[in-house]
C-alpha cells in the first residue's frame, strides 16, 4: 500500500482513473502519470462510503 483514501462516496470515480486521485477529495491520490495498482471495497454491512487503497508498481516487465 502506497496511498489511501479512508472514506469516499459510491459516485467518487477518480480513484480508478490512469492517474488516480479522488474527485472528492484531490488531496487524496496521485498527481503524475505512472503504473498504479487501485483496488476498492465496501465494508461489512456499510453501503455509505468505499475505502481506496492505491499501490505503485515496483516494477514493469513486458511480455
Amino acid at each position: 500500500m502506497d496511498k489511501a483514501l479512508s472514506r469516499t462516496l459510491p459516485g467518487d470515480t477518480g480513484g480508478i482513473d490512469p492517474v488516480p486521485r479522488s474527485a472528492v477529495r484531490p488531496a487524496a491520490g496521485y498527481r503524475a502519470a505512472g503504473h498504479y495498482l487501485t483496488t476498492t471495497y465496501t465494508p461489512e454491512f456499510n453501503s455509505k462510503y468505499r475505502l481506496v487503497v492505491w499501490g505503485r508498481l515496483a516494477a514493469v516487465r513486458p511480455r
